[in-house]
């Protein structure tokens, strides 16, 4: 049985609540369209989200404990307490799914959505280590396009590991959320942290997942925070200017069967 936990910032930390809400309500929705019944979806949060949308392999744990002050997206990066707190979630997560014994967890952001295959696959492969996901999309809110990100997806992506929950639960147990640094289990690290305990990750066979961008609560790809990642000078916006051009070019509109495998609908403003 695949667990997907998502950890779930605050209210606090949202630009709009409503809006987290409602893209975690859409992430769910592709989480629930598996197309095998073994799975169920664990959410560690603050406050329980306002969602129309319910499902009974649905579970809310509430963080045990106190969610960051707020944060400035624009003025502050990297913002360490936001990844502090997202990991704590996760670590929350990991040992709360003793009580269920999955088999595997995949670690994922609380608004990008997922492959419908992931948990059969999963299901017909109980005993691997995990996976990392290598390929996927990119989809930038509200414009119709998918950009193929076609290696490193995890690179980019936090919902991009699946991995094995014994190995997760060692790795857990060896970490408190009181002097947790804030890379634990960061998903350009995740692989590092499995190879520490003896086991290595394989490259999922397909697309897994949906990285979704600039919907107004991304902490990191903001179009405000990219802006300021790449510089204020000319030569910096021209750059940031043509990476966003290439990408719109290289985009491909959704269609049919990429709605019915990850669930893409754009959320209304």
């Amino acid at each position: 049985m695949l667990l997907f936990l998502v950890p779930l910032k605050s209210s606090k930390m949202s630009n709009s609540w409503e809006n987290t809400c409602a893209l975690l309500e859409r992430s769910l929705k592709s989480i629930c369209a598996q197309t095998s019944s073994k799975f169920r979806v664990l959410v560690v949060c603050h406050e329980q989200p306002r969602l129309e949308f319910q499902h009974p392999t649905i579970e809310f744990l509430s963080a045990s404990f106190p969610a960051p002050e707020p944060i400035n997206y624009e003025d502050q990066f990297p913002m360490r307490e936001a990844r502090r707190d997202k990991h704590r979630k996760i670590l929350q997560g990991i040992l709360h799914a003793q009580q269920v014994q999955p088999s595997h967890i995949m670690l994922m952001d609380a608004d990008d959505l997922v492959s419908n295959s992931l948990a059969a696959f999963v299901n017909q492969h109980e005993a691997e280590p995990g996976w990392y996901i290598d390929k996927g999309f990119e989809y930038f809110e509200g414009e119709g396009q998918l950009f193929p990100i076609r290696k490193r997806f995890y690179g980019k992506c936090g919902s991009s590991h699946i991995v094995r929950f014994d190995i997760l639960e060692k790795i857990a147990q060896t970490t408190s959320l009181s002097d947790m640094h804030h890379r634990f289990l960061h998903h350009q690290d995740v692989r590092k942290f499995v190879e520490k305990q003896g086991f290595s990750l394989s490259p999922l066979p397909f697309s897994g997942a949906v990285y979704i961008t600039n919907h107004g609560d991304n902490i990191w790809a903001s179009q405000g925070v990219l802006l300021k990642r790449y510089g204020q000078t000319p030569k910096a916006f021209a750059l940031f200017y043509l990476r966003k051009f290439f990408k719109a070019m290289a985009s491909r509109k959704k269609n049919d069967a990429l709605v019915q495998e990850y669930g893409i609908y754009d959320i209304a403003s």
